[in-house]
Protein backbone atom coordinates (compact mmCIF):
# COMPACT_ATOMS: atom_id res chain seq x y z
CA UNK A 1 0.00 0.00 0.00
CA UNK A 2 1.12 3.52 -0.96
CA UNK A 3 1.86 6.05 1.76
CA UNK A 4 -0.36 8.87 0.79
CA UNK A 5 0.69 12.83 0.53
CA UNK A 6 -2.12 14.93 0.70
CA UNK A 7 0.03 17.85 -0.52
CA UNK A 8 0.89 15.49 -3.43
CA UNK A 9 -2.31 14.73 -4.10
CA UNK A 10 -3.55 18.29 -4.05
CA UNK A 11 -0.33 19.88 -6.33
CA UNK A 12 -1.48 17.21 -8.65
CA UNK A 13 -5.17 17.63 -8.66
CA UNK A 14 -3.98 21.00 -8.96
CA UNK A 15 -1.88 21.55 -12.19
CA UNK A 16 -3.84 19.02 -13.64
CA UNK A 17 -7.09 21.14 -13.66
CA UNK A 18 -5.71 24.20 -13.99
CA UNK A 19 -3.90 23.25 -17.38
CA UNK A 20 -7.72 21.83 -18.67
CA UNK A 21 -9.09 25.11 -16.88
CA UNK A 22 -11.56 23.40 -15.06
CA UNK A 23 -10.31 23.91 -11.30
CA UNK A 24 -13.37 25.63 -10.21
CA UNK A 25 -15.98 23.00 -11.58
CA UNK A 26 -13.51 20.44 -9.85
CA UNK A 27 -13.36 22.73 -6.81
CA UNK A 28 -17.18 22.39 -6.03
CA UNK A 29 -17.18 19.39 -6.95
CA UNK A 30 -14.76 18.58 -4.17
CA UNK A 31 -16.73 21.03 -1.62
CA UNK A 32 -19.82 18.84 -2.77
CA UNK A 33 -18.46 15.70 -2.01
CA UNK A 34 -17.22 16.67 1.63
CA UNK A 35 -20.60 18.15 2.50
CA UNK A 36 -22.02 15.07 1.22
CA UNK A 37 -19.56 12.94 3.68
CA UNK A 38 -20.48 15.13 6.63
CA UNK A 39 -24.37 14.78 6.12
CA UNK A 40 -24.15 11.07 5.66
CA UNK A 41 -21.59 9.78 8.21
CA UNK A 42 -22.80 6.23 7.37
CA UNK A 43 -21.23 6.64 3.90
CA UNK A 44 -17.68 8.06 5.25
CA UNK A 45 -17.91 4.83 7.66
CA UNK A 46 -18.51 2.28 4.73
CA UNK A 47 -15.77 3.70 2.57
CA UNK A 48 -12.89 4.35 4.90
CA UNK A 49 -13.79 0.64 6.46
CA UNK A 50 -10.94 -1.59 5.68
CA UNK A 51 -12.81 -4.76 6.02
CA UNK A 52 -15.27 -4.00 2.93
CA UNK A 53 -13.65 -4.96 -0.18
CA UNK A 54 -12.22 -2.29 -2.51
CA UNK A 55 -14.27 -3.44 -5.53
CA UNK A 56 -18.00 -3.19 -3.23
CA UNK A 57 -16.91 0.46 -2.42
CA UNK A 58 -15.78 1.22 -6.00
CA UNK A 59 -19.26 0.02 -6.93
CA UNK A 60 -20.82 1.95 -3.88
CA UNK A 61 -18.77 4.94 -5.18
CA UNK A 62 -20.12 5.06 -9.08
CA UNK A 63 -23.38 4.79 -7.52
CA UNK A 64 -23.52 8.08 -5.78
CA UNK A 65 -21.18 10.17 -7.69
CA UNK A 66 -20.31 8.48 -11.37
CA UNK A 67 -22.30 11.28 -13.38
CA UNK A 68 -22.51 13.62 -10.47
CA UNK A 69 -18.56 14.63 -10.57
CA UNK A 70 -16.38 15.51 -12.62
CA UNK A 71 -13.50 12.20 -13.17
CA UNK A 72 -10.62 13.90 -11.55
CA UNK A 73 -12.49 14.41 -8.27
CA UNK A 74 -13.86 10.73 -8.51
CA UNK A 75 -10.39 9.26 -9.36
CA UNK A 76 -8.81 10.90 -5.96
CA UNK A 77 -11.40 9.71 -3.88
CA UNK A 78 -10.61 6.36 -5.09
CA UNK A 79 -7.07 6.76 -4.83
CA UNK A 80 -7.82 7.46 -1.33
CA UNK A 81 -10.20 4.63 -0.23
CA UNK A 82 -7.58 2.22 -2.37
CA UNK A 83 -4.97 3.34 0.47
CA UNK A 84 -7.63 3.81 3.31
CA UNK A 85 -6.58 7.25 3.65
CA UNK A 86 -9.93 8.71 2.92
CA UNK A 87 -9.55 10.72 6.43
CA UNK A 88 -7.14 12.75 4.56
CA UNK A 89 -9.55 14.24 2.06
CA UNK A 90 -10.39 17.63 3.89
CA UNK A 91 -6.46 17.80 4.18
CA UNK A 92 -6.57 17.49 0.23
CA UNK A 93 -9.15 20.34 0.24
CA UNK A 94 -6.75 22.71 2.75
CA UNK A 95 -3.85 22.19 0.23
CA UNK A 96 -6.23 22.64 -2.56
CA UNK A 97 -6.89 26.14 -1.34
CA UNK A 98 -3.53 27.06 -0.09
CA UNK A 99 -2.26 26.30 -3.96
CA UNK A 100 -5.06 28.22 -5.38
CA UNK A 101 -4.41 30.86 -3.07
CA UNK A 102 -0.58 31.06 -3.49
CA UNK A 103 -0.75 30.18 -7.35
CA UNK A 104 -3.40 32.80 -7.97
CA UNK A 105 -2.30 35.89 -5.58
CA UNK A 106 -5.26 35.77 -3.14
CA UNK A 107 -4.99 36.07 0.44
CA UNK A 108 -8.03 35.02 3.13
CA UNK A 109 -8.69 37.82 5.67
CA UNK A 110 -10.54 36.79 8.49
CA UNK A 111 -12.26 40.18 10.13
CA UNK A 112 -13.74 39.23 13.38
CA UNK A 113 -16.12 42.45 14.45
CA UNK A 114 -19.10 42.78 16.84
CA UNK A 115 -21.63 43.72 14.42
CA UNK A 116 -21.79 43.91 11.04
CA UNK A 117 -19.22 45.20 8.60
CA UNK A 118 -20.64 47.97 6.04
CA UNK A 119 -19.34 47.77 2.59
CA UNK A 120 -17.18 50.27 3.05
CA UNK A 121 -14.77 48.92 5.47
CA UNK A 122 -14.80 46.14 4.33
CA UNK A 123 -13.55 47.73 0.68
CA UNK A 124 -11.03 49.85 3.04
CA UNK A 125 -9.90 46.38 4.23
CA UNK A 126 -9.27 44.91 0.98
CA UNK A 127 -7.78 48.16 -0.29
CA UNK A 128 -4.98 48.22 2.29
CA UNK A 129 -4.53 44.20 2.31
CA UNK A 130 -3.39 44.32 -1.35
CA UNK A 131 -1.18 47.72 -1.19
CA UNK A 132 0.35 45.98 1.91
CA UNK A 133 0.74 42.78 0.60
CA UNK A 134 0.50 42.59 -3.15
CA UNK A 135 -2.24 40.31 -3.27
CA UNK A 136 -5.70 39.74 -3.68
CA UNK A 137 -7.43 39.89 -0.26
CA UNK A 138 -10.46 37.44 -0.15
CA UNK A 139 -12.35 38.51 3.12
CA UNK A 140 -14.66 36.52 5.56
CA UNK A 141 -16.64 38.25 7.93
CA UNK A 142 -16.95 36.86 11.77
CA UNK A 143 -19.49 38.47 13.91
CA UNK A 144 -18.25 37.78 17.94
CA UNK A 145 -20.20 40.31 19.96
CA UNK A 146 -17.55 39.41 23.42
CA UNK A 147 -14.95 42.13 20.93
CA UNK A 148 -17.33 44.81 21.85
CA UNK A 149 -16.33 46.69 19.14
CA UNK A 150 -13.24 47.44 16.80
CA UNK A 151 -11.77 44.97 14.79
CA UNK A 152 -9.62 41.71 14.44
CA UNK A 153 -7.93 40.81 11.21
CA UNK A 154 -6.33 38.09 10.86
CA UNK A 155 -4.38 37.60 7.97
CA UNK A 156 -2.15 34.02 7.84
CA UNK A 157 -0.44 34.03 10.89
CA UNK A 158 -0.55 37.56 11.34
CA UNK A 159 -3.23 38.20 14.05
CA UNK A 160 -4.32 42.62 14.35
CA UNK A 161 -5.99 43.52 16.97
CA UNK A 162 -7.84 46.56 16.91
CA UNK A 163 -11.11 46.25 19.08
CA UNK A 164 -11.97 47.93 22.37
CA UNK A 165 -11.85 44.37 24.24
CA UNK A 166 -8.08 44.04 23.01
CA UNK A 167 -7.83 47.89 24.32
CA UNK A 168 -8.49 47.14 27.29
CA UNK A 169 -6.64 44.20 28.19
CA UNK A 170 -3.30 46.31 26.79
CA UNK A 171 -4.61 49.17 28.98
CA UNK A 172 -4.56 46.36 31.94
CA UNK A 173 -1.31 44.44 31.19
CA UNK A 174 0.14 48.21 31.12
CA UNK A 175 -1.52 49.19 34.15
CA UNK A 176 -0.44 46.23 36.00
CA UNK A 177 3.36 46.73 34.84
CA UNK A 178 3.53 49.72 36.27
CA UNK A 179 2.18 48.79 39.91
Amino acid sequence: MVKINPKKISRALYDVTREQGIFDKIFSDVLRVKKDLSRTPELLKFLSDAKINIKVKQDALKKVYRDEIANEVYNCLLILIKNNALEYFDEVIDELIKIRSSEEGIIEVTAISAMPVSEKTKNNICETVSEKTGKKPVIKIVIDESIIGGLILKINDLTIDGSINGRIERLKTKIKTLS
